[in-house]
């Protein structure tokens, strides 16, 4: 495993954590699992399809950062819905 794959593999534990907390925090558990799951997994199809096929020369490392971003703005908007439970009276989080 080299570094990259490291790196990715923190985020994607990052990432899995909150969702998970969020799914327990959501009222709608179902559809919060099927909306995230589903996005998340369209958009590492497409990041390692073109890390892999369209990353000749430098832009591999493009790719990677650019997936590595999404992956912490994914993270980071978990982060703000399960902030948004928490100071909620109800818990009433519908995504």
């Amino acid at each position: 495993m080299n570094e990259d794959q490291l790196y990715l593999l923190v985020l994607y534990l990052i990432w899995a954590i909150l969702f998970i907390v969020l799914i327990y925090r959501s009222v709608s558990k179902l559809k919060t699992f099927f909306l995230h799951s589903i996005t998340g997994l369209v958009y590492s199809i497409y990041f390692a399809y073109n890390l892999k096929y369209n990353g000749a020369g430098g832009t591999s490392l493009a790719w990677l950062i650019y997936w590595m971003i999404i992956i912490g703005l994914h993270s980071f908007g978990f982060l703000v819905l399960i902030i948004y439970s928490l100071f909620k009276k109800k818990n009433i989080l519908s995504l």
